[in-house]
């Protein structure tokens, strides 16, 4: 395998990493609504539905990597970007940090490796 080939599928695999991380987390939020009985459960759902939808966001990108198009590299390092800088705002905790990590490594290497995922393969 060529190495800018390798470097795109590289790159296709932390997205992929990343949606998995966000639909585990949106697939708990179903079931763990009940644990504050203070917030109603539709904001639970909500939430839920909307880091399912991250997700679906993120495998799309991924699998459009592929294409080797300039959008659709930035594209996935405005969503990877927003992964990374949303959490600050937030009460960061444990479970903000175990989804940064892989946020901020895909980050690094869309940025440092995107004129080898950009080329494409000699046939």
């Amino acid at each position: 395998m060529e190495n800018n080939q390798k470097m795109m599928r590289i790159s296709q695999g932390l997205m992929y990493l990343n949606a998995l991380i966000w639909m585990v987390a949106g697939v708990a939020g179903f079931f763990l609504r009940r644990i504050n009985q203070k917030i109603p459960s539709w904001i639970f759902i909500g939430m839920a539905i909307l880091m399912l939808g991250y997700g679906v966001i993120l495998i799309g990108l991924g699998i459009a990597l592929g294409t080797r198009k300039k959008f659709f590299l930035y594209a996935s390092v405005v969503m990877i970007a927003l992964s990374v800088i949303l959490p600050i705002f937030d009460d960061f905790g444990l479970a903000d940090l175990l989804a940064v990590i892989p946020a901020a490594v895909t980050l690094i290497y869309l940025v440092y490796k995107r004129t080898s995922i950009l080329l494409k393969p000699k046939n």
